[in-house]
């Protein structure tokens, strides 16, 4: 799955390729686990559209970075509310 592949529509989450959802529940996969660059930006939206499309969203925070404090504390806030679970590696 790409992102970020049209020139003309920012696309920070990985369900920016409509394949992505497609193929999730094809294979009947109900929980995803997002980790990489940047928290605040790809990492976090990409965990939101997972749980708005009805996954169990899960990010492993300690396989994460983020850009700057104050996006991290508006993300971390956006992934509460949405029911997005924050765990660390350890606990997988």
């Amino acid at each position: 799955m790409k992102k970020g592949t049209d020139s003309l529509r920012e696309s920070f989450s990985g369900f920016g390729d409509p394949n992505l959802e497609t193929t999730l529940k094809k294979e009947n996969i109900t929980k995803v686990y997002v980790c990489g660059l940047a928290f605040d930006f790809c990492v976090g939206s990409t965990a939101l559209d997972s749980a708005k499309l009805g996954f169990e969203t899960i990010i492993i925070r300690d396989a994460t970075k983020c850009i700057a404090n104050e996006s991290t504390e508006k993300m971390n806030e956006l992934l509460l509310s949405n029911k997005v679970k924050l765990i660390n590696s350890s606990e997988i």
